[in-house]
């Protein structure tokens, strides 16, 4: 499931490093960004990116979840 998601956001631009963890149903990709890269703007591209990746049997299925971190936050983006 992980796998067309970070081929997706690798073509986001401004993202400085992409991880992912995986394990039995779940997968969690990170895309970490570049500090000179408006927040807003990433997190709408990386959820124009995920809604394009909708086509892929796995992660049409997933459950996909988008968020912006800060802070007060654990994680970024998530996929289940």
């Amino acid at each position: 499931m992980s796998k067309p998601l970070e081929e997706a956001l690798n073509t986001v631009s401004g993202i400085k490093e992409i991880r992912s963890y995986s394990s039995e149903g779940n997968s969690v990709v990170v895309a970490e960004f570049e500090l000179s890269v408006d927040p807003v703007v990433a997190v709408q591209n990386v959820r124009d990116k995920v809604a394009g990746v909708q086509g892929h049997s796995a992660a049409r299925s997933a459950r996909r979840r988008c968020r912006r971190w800060t802070p007060t936050t654990s994680r970024c983006c998530r996929w289940r």
